[in-house]
């Protein structure tokens, strides 16, 4: 980060820990970004063009994609699938996908793989604050609890799958096991676990963190319906962290 240390270099009485100080705090990294300069447009700037740019064009694609860009900013998850974006954005899955492309256009979102997506950090901050401002939280808390639904859906039709006497399957809730992802065989259970093992976990952090505002017991849900996919693929510290996020959490509502 050249200008970085060009701030830092005009400065010789700071430490370089000031400037690490600085960037640290995630809710600041735009603003101290900012102040540093990169080049001859603020950070900010860059970003308020290409959003600009996508909500003044004549294509209604584009104006979509820069309504749904703040929105799909607020999952916690390292990347989203097109799927998993239809469901956040309560949109038909073929135009979910149309949208996400127009961001990648846009370098608003990147694509490392056909099919998912993901936010610079920078971005999805600058994305988290467009959709405070621009969406009431009621809107914003109901994109993300249909995202968690969604995977929550999912991991219910896994066990059903993977293991269908699974005693597991009589506590699942109706509201959290419609929708979803639809396997035909184990290989496709394997699959979506191995690519969506990150974006499960923080899931289940971010339904456990957003209670009440997420409904509470959908945390506890989605660790329940993991268990089989999770277990298949010997990922028990990954079940046992998710369990312990959903007890410390139910630790914290009945004190």
């Amino acid at each position: 980060m050249t200008d970085a240390g060009a701030r830092l270099a005009a400065r010789p009485a700071w430490p370089i820990s000031a400037l690490a100080d600085l960037l640290a705090d995630a809710s600041h990294r735009l603003e101290t970004l900012e102040s540093l300069a990169m080049g001859d447009m603020a950070v900010r700037l860059s970003f308020d063009i290409s959003l600009h740019a996508l909500q003044e064009s004549p294509e209604m694609a584009d104006v979509a994609a820069a309504a749904a860009f703040g929105l799909l900013s607020l999952a916690d998850g390292p990347d989203i699938s097109i799927m998993a974006a239809a469901a956040m954005l309560d949109q038909p899955e073929r135009w979910a996908g149309v949208l996400l492309e127009r961001l990648v256009d846009a370098q608003l979102l990147q694509t490392r793989r056909p099919g998912r997506y993901q936010f610079h950090d920078l971005l999805r901050l600058f994305g988290r604050q467009f959709a405070a401002e621009r969406y009431p939280e009621r809107d914003r808390l109901a994109a993300v609890t249909r995202l968690i639904t969604f995977y929550t859906a999912t991991a219910w039709r896994s066990l059903l799958l993977l293991r269908p006497g699974d005693h597991r399957l009589a506590t699942a809730d109706p509201r959290w096991t419609s929708g979803g992802q639809v396997f035909s065989d184990v290989t496709q259970v394997v699959e979506w676990t191995e690519l969506e093992r990150g974006n499960l976990l923080a899931a289940v952090a971010q339904a456990a963190s957003a209670t009440p505002a997420v409904p509470a017991e959908l945390a506890g849900q989605l660790t329940r319906a993991l268990s089989a996919c999770f277990d298949r693929r010997g990922y028990w510290q990954d079940l046992r962290r998710a369990s312990q996020v959903v007890l410390d959490r139910s630790c914290r509502n009945s004190a």
